[in-house]
């Protein structure tokens, strides 16, 4: 039997839907290559972490913009942020949905990334259950931002680990979002720009200093020995 013209069309509708959602793909898994627009984001491939590159500068923003993914009605967002031993500088990570003529329908945030000398993990919904996608929107904006504070080299916010789901078969959430995304703060501490054999010669620079320390205190240990000696002599 023929179907009708239409009736093919939502046949092929629902095959394309289900094939979107039978599997939830990360739109942001490659964030280091994603085309952020504003300031450079540089890439530390040893800490897999994203960062601003320099300039002459404290302040800096980089915006990625992506279409809400067709029949999303769920949505989930996690991000690692911190900042190492650039500790006083700052920065943030936010997620905004907008409509079609860019006003802003929903806004979520990780709050001020600052002191934080191992990541933190912020997302908003879960594995488990999606936070809902706002009603008519059409696209999703993730905004990175940092502010540097002190005389480093490197801009002391860091961000790893992005992941952006949308899907239109999981469990939603509540909206009941405060704005903040949740933090799951003590992860691992961030290193980025060090790599293994930076490390080593680090762990080598430290074992000698100790060393000369130790044949330092040997020394003196013989020269107030010999001292001594002398002096019981004259004596």
């Amino acid at each position: 039997m023929r179907l009708p013209g239409f009736a093919v069309g939502t046949v092929a509708a629902l095959v394309l839907s289900a094939a979107i959602f039978a599997e939830d793909i990360n739109i942001t898994a490659e964030y280091n290559n994603i085309s952020w627009q504003g300031d450079t984001v540089a890439y530390d491939e040893m800490s897999q972490s994203i960062y601003f590159a320099q300039s002459e500068k404290t302040d800096y923003q980089a915006v990625y913009e992506a279409d809400v993914s067709e029949g999303a009605t769920g949505f989930l967002f996690r991000v690692d942020g911190g900042n190492g031993v650039n500790v006083k500088d700052s920065g943030s990570c936010t997620v905004e949905f907008a409509d079609e003529s860019g006003k802003t329908l929903f806004s979520v945030s990780t709050g001020e990334i600052s002191g934080r000398e191992n990541y933190s993990r912020f997302s908003i919904g879960t594995e488990e259950e999606y936070y809902p996608v706002p009603e008519g929107a059409k696209k999703v904006r993730i905004t990175l931002k940092a502010q540097q504070k002190d005389g480093f080299q490197k801009i002391g916010v860091y961000f790893r680990n992005m992941a952006l789901f949308f899907s239109g078969k999981k469990m939603l959430s509540l909206p009941d979002s405060d704005g903040l995304m949740k933090e799951t703060a003590g992860l691992t501490r961030v290193e980025a720009g060090i790599n293994p054999a930076t490390r080593w010669i680090w762990v080598g620079i430290v074992f000698f200093v100790a060393l000369a320390f130790y044949f330092i205190k040997i020394w003196r240990d013989k020269y107030k020995s010999a001292e001594l000696l002398k002096a019981g002599k004259k004596k």
